[in-house]
């Protein structure tokens, strides 16, 4: 067990959230690319991209070693010279084979950052120039990449400008962003001018034509590719598909989940070297481009993963999507959560390609499991389910935090994660003066959750109040009642949630129907617990409300927002019901991000117990939202732990009031 991480990430959390500069540029180029998908999100094009780009990517992996095959003898057909390798160091080795002089100009390239390219050739006196804005902005800085394609996503106009000249400016100095990238712009030119050999990536390479397909917004890989005399492709098998129209979905997809671009400033396509025909129809290489086209595929983990249960990782484009929307990546980046590939995935391939201790260390544990990165990918890759699954593995082999043991001793012992004695659970009564109305013979179950019982006991009065206005007759098991241990399996402790499940079974199958409060609760019993409830309806309170069709007895003037837990919008696709029912109560109002794409409040994953004030600032960000409405009243919601989050984070200057949808009823019930 590794302790001292914990202590370690909590400080370098800390020091990420002191970082007020870049967290603003971070922000704001989020938003910017939020802002893009949001305008586009109707169109039918948009609409049917993800369902091409998973159809294709499904395809590609399930008969990779056909068109594996197929593209490399179209490649060596079209004159490229082809390479398959098991390892970076094997690349490292033909690259640096290839490169005539100490000059290398590059373009951005993800599997450059895999098998450690520019460090590795630099031990060999190579120097090597990013031709990317981005990437040259980071690689001046000597800082590590803040994004997938956004490297320099952190960097403002002014420490561009000083990177870029070496000029410290003065608080009276104005820059100007425009004339900083014609700044770059020449210095980079006079560079590549110079080079002989450039290396790129390849967004695909199509098998039936033996085409490289590249994604660009600047033009520099248009630049290198064209002038140097020798260029060089490093790929994986991953990026080969059938053919040139797949290969425009792919990069299509790449620009329009990426940056939020129906498509991005150049698609290229390079066939081979250059070559011309034109003196007696004789054809010859390196015409105005290179006379040399290296390609080189490397495995690095791929033929193991495309095997294993983690197969779907490699159905990624590299486009960022997936951290675009990542509320833990927002506050503090990817560096210390992924590492090297940013985020979630990033924790996915540390595992892959170092093993469980270093996606460990990556910071394993920061995700929230909200899921929102699976919704802003075009393959709907399910990085936080792999996550869960990683994190088990990584209990088992004895990495985990002494927080997270403590939590799981609370749970076996007293029924709850807050090491609070069993039979308090019943104090909220007192604490209301509630007359609780519980029927011992009804087939329907109350289930209010541990949090709702101990830390937000108004959503267990407000819930219980709301049941006894809509006349349900339903028993509750008070101080009988267990944890659900959903988050037990969230933080990677099947084995203990197996057991806990398995005691609550033998309770819950004698009832009819089971209404849950908290959504967390839901999603275990829908996901977990339905399997062996067979025949027991379960519903979530705001799925009652949804279906009485006069709450407009309540309606108000207030305006009021609403906010959606992760687990009922995204993992379990509740979006309409609670906007039904808000509708009927005040002036209704949407936050900016909302329904698929809502913004994570950052109390889940087991964060809002072990980073506090990163959970706190996710929350903040989601009140900031709230901010934007202009004469907001409340905000609203349906989960214990949002509201607890939310409430416990916001400030004084926020004029507005955070509830449950059922304290909302019940208040205005009260009035009437």
């Amino acid at each position: 067990m590794i302790t001292e991480n914990y202590r370690e990430l909590n400080m370098k959390i800390d020091e990420e959230l002191q970082k007020n500069n870049e967290r603003k540029v971070r922000k704001i180029a989020l938003n910017i690319i939020r802002d893009r998908h949001s305008q586009l999100a109707k169109d039918p094009e948009i609409n049917n991209l993800s369902d091409e780009f998973i159809k294709i990517k499904k395809y590609c992996l399930n008969n990779i070693n056909l068109l594996k095959e197929r593209a490399f003898k179209n490649l060596r057909n079209n004159g490229c010279k082809v390479y398959e390798v098991n390892s970076a160091k094997e690349a490292i080795s033909i690259i640096r084979g290839l490169i005539k002089g100490n000059l290398l100009v590059k373009s951005k390239t993800n599997m450059s950052k895999e098998i450690n390219l520019k460090k590795e050739l630099e031990k060999f006196g190579i120097n090597i120039i990013e031709t990317d804005l981005g990437d040259r902005l980071v690689q001046l800085a000597g800082i590590p990449s803040a994004h997938p394609i956004l490297p320099s996503l952190n960097i403002s106009k002014e420490k561009a400008y000083e990177l870029l000249t070496g000029k410290k400016l003065t608080s009276s100095d104005s820059i100007s962003i425009n004339d900083t990238v014609k700044l770059a712009s020449k210095g980079l030119k006079e560079i590549i001018l110079k080079a002989k050999v450039a290396l790129t990536g390849a967004n695909v390479i199509t098998a039936n034509e033996g085409f490289i397909g590249l994604v660009e917004n600047e033009g520099n890989q248009r630049l290198i590719t064209s002038l140097a005399r020798i260029h060089i492709v490093i790929t994986g098998i991953d990026k080969i598909v059938p053919t040139l129209k797949d290969a425009l979905i792919v990069m299509k997809a790449a620009s329009y989940y990426g940056l939020g671009t129906k498509v991005a400033g150049y698609f290229s396509f390079i066939s081979g070297p250059s070559r011309t025909g034109d003196i007696e129809s004789t054809i010859c290489y390196g015409m105005h481009g290179p006379e040399e086209v290296h390609v080189i595929f490397i495995d690095n983990y791929r033929s193991h993963v495309i095997k294993s249960e983690y197969k779907e990782i490699l159905e990624c484009c590299s486009c960022g999507g997936c951290v675009n929307y990542c509320p833990v990546f927002e506050e503090i980046g990817g560096i210390i959560f992924g590492g090297t590939f940013q985020g979630g995935r990033g924790i996915i391939l540390s595992m892959l390609i170092e093993g469980v201790k270093n996606a460990f260390e990556k910071g394993l544990n920061l995700c929230t499991t909200c899921k929102i990165c699976t919704c802003s990918c075009p393959s709907k890759m399910r990085i936080s389910d792999f996550i869960i699954s990683i994190r088990e593995m990584a209990v088992k082999e004895g990495f985990y935090l002494n927080k997270h043991k403590r939590i799981v001793t609370s749970i076996l012992k007293f029924k709850n994660p807050f090491n609070e004695i069993s039979n308090d659970r019943l104090n909220w009564i007192k604490k209301y003066s509630y007359n609780l109305k519980v029927d011992s013979k009804s087939d329907t179950l109350l289930f209010l959750g541990c949090m709702s019982s101990f830390k937000l006991t108004e959503q267990a009065y407000y819930a219980c109040m709301l049941l006894d206005y809509l006349n349900i007759e339903y028993d509750y098991l008070g101080n009988d009642e267990n944890c659900c241990g959903g988050l037990l399996f969230r933080l990677g402790f099947k084995n203990e949630f197996e057991q806990i499940m398995k005691e609550n079974i033998q309770i819950l199958k004698k009832y009819k129907r089971i209404i849950l409060v908290c959504p967390g609760c839901y999603s275990t019993f829908i996901n977990f617990y339905n399997k062996r409830l067979r025949g027991i309806e379960i519903k979530h309170l705001i799925e009652l409300l949804d279906e009485r069709q006069n709450l407009e007895e309540f309606l108000t003037n207030k305006k009021i927002t609403y906010h959606d837990p992760c687990h009922l919008s995204r993992d379990l696709g509740i979006i309409e019901p609670p906007r039904n029912i808000l509708k009927k109560l005040g002036i209704f109002e949407e936050m900016k991000m909302n329904s698929e794409l809502s913004r994570c409040c950052g109390a889940g994953g087991g964060v809002l117990s072990t980073f506090p004030e990163l959970s706190s600032s996710m929350a903040k960000s989601r009140l900031n939202d709230a901010c934007l409405i202009k004469d907001l009243d409340y905000l609203l919601t349906t989960c214990p732990f949002c509201e607890y989050n939310l409430k416990n984070s916001k400030t004084n200057d926020m004029n507005f009031q955070i509830m449950s949808i059922q304290e909302f009823i019940i208040n205005q019930l009260k009035k009437v």
